[in-house]
């Protein structure tokens, strides 16, 4: 029994109360329009307009992020500054542009008589690359002076530097030095000219391990070193996550790295380029910071700690495994380095949560006196007496405050288990009105209140004294009270979107209460058609609540069954519905402007890595296809379905359970869970136990196989009758994932097509690929579910190659009848 409901535009449904309690109704009725708008016309959305879309960049993905995020208001409050990337086709690059906006010049559009007249900002610094980073500009921060806007730019010629833009001459310098590669950095407090920075530099220790041990001069032992590190060396060689990451400083303009007296030798710290692992946090006086580092050692003690995924378990693994593990997969902690000596020194004696499984971001914030240091999602040391603490303290501390002089660690707020779906997580945390007190801010997804709790410290113990509704926006994601007096006497801005609104600037004025959109960095999208996006909720037979986004045609007419197309693995309800979530594959909007309905579906989380998770997803498409079927939108036999990442796994075990659904799938870039990935990804990885042996309930040897037999897609690829398109996205290591799918079809005589990146990213960012990926699967689907066939010549070949995948279809279908008994009917 099927319960659903389809909600109109998410924007009035879904998005957190705050984003529409300070917007007067002109700014409602400018949304509106937008979304008016979308009808009507000169031609239809294409993967081109996609990949040209001017986007909002984010310094940091944070749990809880509040659209206001990429709004950097200057210290003073005059300026604010906000990034757009977007992708450039005829130059295969990647453009960025930092924007200054006077809050002044803002305030006069707000409160001049009639529509008004957008802002022109001006544009600071432009970059643009052909690489694989999606964010060529990255990283804003004001100077205290509110003179200067800091920020990293990778640009071909010098890779990622860090450079300082005068608003008032426009003067762009660089600060790091030349040929060094910067992939964090943080400034000192107002008056010190300080900052610190992380230098990325080739991992030695890693390319000496990737040579193995000699033996003799024509062999080496490779023993414990993982297959495609060995097949593919220079790629493990230049992911950035593997790099050295070198702490350097900058003082008066001279920068120099930071040398631990005691070995000689630079210290070493880590950066992960996904906003959980990056802490540069210097004190007040500019005499220490805090880092985070890999713990140099396995403490048998650590075996006591709570994991966020119980299947999951991290334990210390082979012998000299950890050269070639990421360094969130192996321990890591936070430490206190003296920028004067070098010396690091251990802050809580424990390692950060994520090594466990929790997702909650690092923080490291200084109270004013530097006497302070809180901490996000750290375990603390479980060596205590009281029992009670113990059992606390096997949980990781979402808030933990560390007392400098004295070393003592104490928890504010524990975190929530993972495996609650309730829980409330923290966002951010941050020193209140001293450093008694502390402000967490706590996020549940599918809420929509956002609290802030707040608690004070009382003879070593901290006690919840107040939790509140989140208030109106600001640029730290703070409530209004906790904001500068004078804060109140400026504009509140931020960056709003929705299914069907393209990201723009908007801005209230809180004296007269006036707001508007004050600037769209795509005013193209006015001429261009676009099919509506809507939420579609429903629940599974077994009670599970599924919110996805659903995607019309342009001109849909009631009564029409469209051809469907389900494309996997996330949705964001308050985000332009273009792609999907990712630039991989996924092509929402230019699939509906070939006259198909998407469904862009998330996954289910409650029972991942275990035996039911494929249940659970294969549950979740069948009652999508049946509640658009009984509503009359689609032709069931039209449907195809895309995979991406995790959900690859997914979408194969639905193409075996069930063969006849899929007209037409693709799996790109993703993971099967079986036997091959299994023996090639279980080998020189640290401890963690390998997901297979937790969904299938052991190793694939002995009785244990029998299982693996009966469930992994590898060994019951023969089921599969539904073309299959297949992407090796990030580089031919890829195709290790995907080879047992592939060769097992091709071996079988099924419709297969192997599509491989050789220079690709796991989410595609190239311009050049992205469009082979995304319109790739727009032909592809087109060609299954409607017979479409694109003119244009040089595709030629691919029409011609995918005509024989017919034929093998064909074939398969008259032997299939024949064998049946059935015959032709």
């Amino acid at each position: 029994m099927l319960n659903a409901r389809i909600l109109g535009d998410v924007s009035w449904k879904r998005v957190p109360e705050w984003s529409f309690g300070w917007m007067a109704p002109a700014m409602l009725l400018a949304l509106m329009s937008i979304t008016s708008r979308s009808e009507a016309g000169d031609r239809l959305f294409s993967v081109q307009d996609s990949i040209e879309l001017s986007n909002f960049v984010d310094p940091e993905t944070r749990i809880g992020d509040k659209s206001d995020d990429n709004v950097h208001w200057s210290p003073d409050r005059k300026h604010f500054a906000v990034v757009t990337a977007r992708g450039v086709i005829q130059s295969n690059e990647i453009e960025s542009t930092l924007w200054i906006f006077d809050s002044d010049q803002v305030r006069k559009v707000l409160l001049a008589p009639g529509p008004g007249k957008p802002v022109e900002p001006r544009m600071l610094a432009r970059l643009a690359a052909i690489t694989n980073d999606r964010t060529v500009i990255s990283d804003v921060q004001w100077s205290p002076d509110s003179r200067g806007v800091f920020f990293i730019g990778h640009s071909a010629a010098r890779g990622r530097q860090l450079y300082r833009a005068n608003i008032l001459t426009g003067k762009v310098e660089t600060v790091s030095p030349p040929g060094k590669q910067v992939s964090q950095y943080a400034l000192g407090a107002q008056g010190t000219g300080h900052l610190v920075f992380a230098v990325s530099i080739p991992n030695v220790e890693l390319q000496k391990a990737l040579q193995g041990h000699p033996i003799g001069s024509g062999a080496r032992d490779v023993t414990g070193m993982p297959l495609d590190a060995m097949l593919f060396p220079s790629k493990w060689l230049d992911d950035e996550i593997r790099r050295t990451h070198e702490l350097w400083e900058s003082r008066s303009g001279r920068s120099t790295p930071v040398i631990d007296r005691n070995s000689g030798r630079p210290v070493k710290i880590i950066n992960c380029d996904d906003g959980y692992g990056n802490i540069l946090s210097p004190s007040p006086d500019g005499r220490y910071t805090v880092v985070l580092q890999p713990a140099d050692h396995w403490n048998s003690e650590w075996n006591g700690y709570e994991p966020g995924d119980p299947n999951r378990k991290f334990s210390p693994g082979e012998q000299g495994s950890e050269y070639f593990a990421y360094w969130a997969e192996w321990p890591a902690e936070y430490s206190l380095v003296d920028l004067a000596t070098g010396k690091t020194t251990s802050l809580v004696n424990a390692p950060i949560a994520r090594f466990e499984g929790y997702g909650q971001p690092t923080r490291a914030v200084w109270s004013p006196d530097g006497k302070k240091i809180l901490l996000g999602a750290t375990y603390l040391p479980l060596g205590v007496v009281d029992p009670e603490e113990r059992s606390r303290r096997a949980r990781p501390c979402a808030a933990a405050v560390v007392d400098v002089p004295s070393g003592r660690a104490t928890c504010v707020r524990p975190m929530g288990r993972a495996s609650d779906p309730n829980a409330l997580f923290v966002g951010d945390i941050s020193f209140g009105s001293s450093s008694q007190e502390v402000i967490v801010h706590v996020v549940n997804i599918g809420r929509k209140e956002e609290p802030v709790e707040r608690y004070q410290e009382d003879k070593g113990i901290w006690r919840l004294v107040v939790a509140t509704e989140l208030g109106g926006p600001n640029d730290h994601g703070a409530t209004d009270t906790a904001l500068p007096a004078e804060a109140a006497k400026t504009i509140s801005v931020v960056v709003y979107q929705g299914l069907n609104q393209p990201p723009a600037v908007y801005a209230k004025d809180p004296a007269s209460g006036i707001g508007r959109v004050v600037w769209d960095p795509n005013p193209q999208i006015s001429r261009l058609t676009l099919g509506q996006a809507s939420v579609l909720q429903w629940k599974d037979a077994r009670g599970h609540q599924w919110v996805a986004g659903l995607v019309k045609p342009p001109g849909f007419v009631p009564g029409v069954r469209y051809p469907l197309v389900i494309q996997t693995h996330a949705f964001v309800e308050n985000h332009f519905l273009t792609d999907g979530g990712y630039t991989t594959a996924l092509a929402a909007r230019p699939l509906a402007s070939s006259g198909m309905v998407v469904l862009q579906m998330p996954y289910n989380p409650e029972h991942f890595v275990t035996g039911q998770e494929l249940d659970d997803q294969i549950l979740g498409f069948e009652s999508a296809i049946e509640l658009l079927n009984s509503d009359g939108l689609i032709d069931p036999s039209r449907v195809g379905i895309i995979g991406f990442s995790r959900t690859c796994y997914h979408v194969l075990g639905m193409l075996i359970k069930n063969p006849n659904r899929f007209a037409a799938a693709t799996v790109a870039d993703g993971m099967d869970e079986s036997y091959l990935e299994y023996l090639t990804y279980s080998v020189g990885r640290g401890g963690r136990q390998p997901e297979q042996e937790a969904i299938y309930g052991g190793k694939p040897f002995g009785d244990a196989l029998k299982v693996w037999i009966q469930s992994a897609p590898g060994f019951n690829m023969y089921r599969i009758k539904t073309p299959l398109r297949i992407e090796a996205d990030s580089g031919v290591a890829s195709l290790l994932y995907q080879w047992e799918s592939y060769s097992s079809l091709v071996l079988q005589g099924r419709p297969v097509d192997l599509i491989l990146f050789p220079d690709g990213v796991h989410q595609l960012q190239k311009p050049s690929e992205r469009l082979a990926s995304q319109q790739g699967n727009v032909d592809w689907f087109r060609f299954w579910l409607q017979s479409y066939e694109d003119p244009d010549p040089s595709k030629r070949e691919q029409y011609r190659r995918w005509r024989q995948l017919r034929k093998l279809q064909e074939g398969a279908r008259v032997n299939e009848l024949e064998t049946s008994g059935r015959g032709i009917q």
